[in-house]
């Protein structure tokens, strides 16, 4: 009887191998990951000069905005303030409101030349303000609107209805607020 020599067996995808077989499979397996590698390395390559690019692009397109002919539009100014004197109105439903409110106004803006305008203002106030009733300016989002509207309409009254006039108020402050 001839004596089989027993090999030790490999195990891989399922199937049994003798082992030197099997080693030489796990080394083509190496090889194939090691190729797959390699292509990875171009893919980080193409990233970073992607990201250089649009980096220099982004340079770019800033150098030509800031050139000497070319205007960046400022944001206007805060100057005076013109304090009102103090507003006692009906809201709409039956409770009152008593209000003093300053104009923030733009700088260069001569506030005392204002006092002029003051009739004018105080009406735009007093027909947004008496429109409104306590639960709409309870909250700090009712008062905020109010300001908004008080000064987009002050603006339109001073500019004599001129869409494209630069506005004159900037901000409109509550120095006092209360309700009944």
């Amino acid at each position: 009887m001839a004596e089989e020599t027993k090999q030790p067996l490999n195990v891989v995808d399922g199937k049994a191998t003798p082992l030197a077989e099997g080693a030489a499979k796990g080394k083509k397996k190496e090889k194939k990951v090691k190729e797959k590698g390699n292509g990875k390395g171009k893919g980080k390559i193409l990233i970073f000069l992607v990201l250089i690019l649009a980096i220099g692009g982004i340079g770019v397109v800033k150098m030509k905005s800031n050139k000497p002919g070319h205007k960046v539009e400022e944001k206007p100014k805060l100057g005076e303030s013109l304090v009102l004197e103090e507003f006692l109105l009906n809201l709409k439903n039956e409770h009152y409101l008593r209000m003093t409110i300053a104009l923030g106004l733009l700088e260069g803006t001569n506030a005392e030349g204002m006092k002029e305008k003051e009739p004018e203002i105080r009406n735009v106030v007093i027909m947004l303000a008496s429109d409104l009733t306590m639960d709409e300016l309870g909250s700090t989002e009712g008062k905020l609107k109010l300001a908004e509207e008080i000064k987009a309409k002050v603006n339109e009254t001073l500019s004599g209805g001129e869409k494209d006039a630069k506005p004159v108020v900037l901000e409109i402050f509550y120095s006092g607020f209360a309700m009944q």
